[in-house]
């Protein structure tokens, strides 16, 4: 009788996505309820120099703040990674 084995890259992909997600948590409710934290944890997290992932969060933070859906405020996201953005 053969044994069914989940492959070590699904859990590993699986855990991965955890710890993503803990660490989106984390940093939500560091700028939510910590700002000076956030603030110091910033550089580490993106980096000094404005770039390309500060824009990215910027295109983010700016849809959401004027009232646009979700799905639009990522895309503005997307757009900014990707370099198809207009800043």
């Amino acid at each position: 009788m053969e044994e069914k084995r989940t492959p070590a890259r699904t859990s590993r992909l699986g855990a991965r996505r955890k710890v993503s997600l803990a660490l989106c948590a984390l940093t939500l409710c560091a700028k939510l309820y910590c700002p000076q934290a956030a603030e110091v944890l910033r550089p580490w997290i993106i980096g000094r120099e404005d770039n390309r992932v500060m824009a990215a969060f910027a295109a983010l933070g700016g849809s959401m703040e004027q009232g646009a859906p979700l799905r639009e405020a990522v895309q503005a996201f997307y757009m900014e990674m990707t370099g198809d953005g207009l800043s």
